[in-house]
């Protein structure tokens, strides 16, 4: 999750897939995502989706594709 989030928006129809690593991304390390939700449209018949952004900078730290 966090190499999507570093590479940019990260789109999420399922706020359950992503919501726990989110979670411990900005509750536990203390990293700034944002997420905007987005009604779905009964017309359609889409539903609702959200979308993460990362507002922290973050930078690897070595090459083990670690991220802080």
């Amino acid at each position: 999750v966090m190499d999507l989030l570093i590479a940019g928006p990260v789109y999420c129809a399922s706020p359950v897939r992503l919501s726990d690593v989110v979670h411990i991304l900005k509750r536990e390390i203390g990293l700034e995502v944002d997420t905007k939700f987005y009604p779905g449209n009964p017309i359609t018949g889409s539903g609702a989706y959200g979308v993460y952004f990362l507002d922290s900078k973050v930078t690897r730290i070595n090459r083990s594709e670690v991220a802080a």
